[in-house]
């Protein structure tokens, strides 16, 4: 029988899938990527990033391929439908201990696998952070939004999260019901473990299971964050606010002259919210400012 040596047990790599959306915008998503693979260059002996996506487009598929992004395809609309398939190949797909999502346009400074550790190391179930900051990469703009909660970008989900989601089953009952395992009115929608399910429906046939494999609304284009944790919720797990630090910035989104929230519904700022970026990732934002079409 082989054993395993505790200190190399305690010293494996905290595996980490980050995972995004792709439809267009090729060029902030190739900056973007630029900053993905910074961060899989930040101290590799504590942190193992791998990353995939969902396109939509045969673009975006080309795109994907030459930036050597593992990625799968699914019409773009509805958006929580394209991100649902894309995690489940994820799943099917790659090994990991945590998944972090972002967007196609969020660039990640290396401060937040520091940030993070912490929770990671404690196995926390789902967390992440309040703030993020824009920068618009055509017009040099910058803004700021602030949430009590966690945001999408940035989030990370323990992989367990996703076993007890997809082993939960949504019940609906065809008749009114009683009884030591089955109790509801005639229309209710309860949410019990994949096993009971299973159980309820081998005793009675006044109930119809509903298998729920999504972690976002199938059927919505926007409200996707707090659809999500809805979902969550509904399973018992709480999404964590990660306590920040007030003059740092670990999420930026990157804003063009195509975006589903314009960077002036938000609160402006005058901070330099570039300065954690490699000389690279800041020349290819210059470029994309000056309209040169050399990456």
């Amino acid at each position: 029988m082989r054993r395993t040596n505790p200190k190399t047990e305690a010293t494996k790599p905290i595996s980490i899938l980050i995972y995004f959306a792709v439809y267009q915008r090729h060029k902030i998503l190739k900056i973007c990527v630029e900053g993905l693979r910074r961060l899989q260059n930040y101290k590799p002996g504590l942190f193992k990033i791998d990353l995939f996506a969902v396109g939509s487009t045969p673009e975006d598929d080309k795109v994907l391929t030459e930036l050597e992004v593992d990625h799968c395809i699914h019409e773009n609309l509805p958006i929580g439908k394209k991100k649902n398939y894309g995690l489940s190949e994820a799943l099917k797909r790659k090994k990991f201990d945590y998944m972090l999502e972002v967007g196609s346009d969020d660039m990640l400074s290396n401060d937040i696998l520091d940030l993070y550790l912490p929770y990671f190391q404690k196995g926390e179930p789902a967390f992440g952070i309040g703030r993020v900051f824009m920068y618009n990469a055509t017009t040099g703009q910058k803004a700021q939004f602030h949430h009590s909660g966690a945001i999408g970008a940035g989030r990370c989900f323990n992989r367990k999260v996703f076993d007890i989601l997809f082993n939960n089953a949504k019940i609906r009952f065809l008749h009114s019901a009683a009884g030591p395992l089955i109790r509801g009115a005639k229309g209710d929608v309860i949410t019990v473990s994949s096993q009971l399910a299973k159980q309820m429906k081998g005793i009675a046939s006044v109930i119809e299971e509903l298998k729920d494999e999504r972690l976002w609304p199938d059927t919505k284009n926007s409200g996707l964050d707090g659809g999500s944790e809805l979902r969550l919720a509904s399973c018992g797990i709480a999404v964590k606010p990660v306590d920040i630090e007030i003059n740092e910035t670990y999420v930026l989104d990157i804003k063009s002259d195509q975006n589903i929230h314009s960077i002036e519904k938000f609160n402006p700022c005058t901070s330099d919210v570039l300065y954690f970026l490699s000389e690279t990732e800041k020349q290819m934002i210059c470029q994309t400012k000056s309209g040169q079409e050399t990456f």
